[in-house]
């Protein structure tokens, strides 16, 4: 008689073990830091072409964009409104703000730069006439 009474009870402590298993799968754990990344362009006339060695800025992160303009902040922390900034000589600087969120942890932000006029390259051209001995600026 003593058999009989210890597999019931054996019983109820293995389904006791395997009872967690059985459960719902774990659920996946919110993240606790966000990135940014995208990329920088410049317009030139209908086209956008890829501004390397832009300094992007979100907080005390800072990064460099690649050769294709491309870059990347990590490990930024969630619930924090973040001014991300783009500077580059010769480029007008321009920012916007993100919060990134347990729900939305990740954002792209691609920034369009434009030149600034005092560093845009100017060529004169000038040509003479075999006519005349006068040249003239174009």
């Amino acid at each position: 008689m003593k058999t009989t009474k210890m597999i019931p009870l054996i019983g109820i402590l293995l389904a006791l073990l395997l009872l967690p298993s059985l459960q719902s799968p774990v659920s996946a754990t919110e993240p606790t830091n966000g990135r940014i990344y995208g990329y920088t362009f410049q317009s030139v006339g209908w086209m956008l072409l890829p501004v390397p060695f832009v300094q992007i800025t979100a907080g005390a992160q800072q990064t460099n964009s690649n050769l294709s303009g491309y870059y990347e902040l990590n490990n930024l922390s969630l619930g924090i409104v973040y001014d991300v900034s783009a500077k580059k000589f010769g480029f007008h600087n321009t920012h916007t703000e993100i919060q990134l969120t347990a729900d939305q942890p990740i954002a792209q932000i691609d920034f369009i730069l434009s030149a600034r006029a005092e560093y845009c390259l100017m060529s004169i051209v000038y040509y003479s006439s075999t006519s005349s001995s006068e040249g003239s600026y174009l």
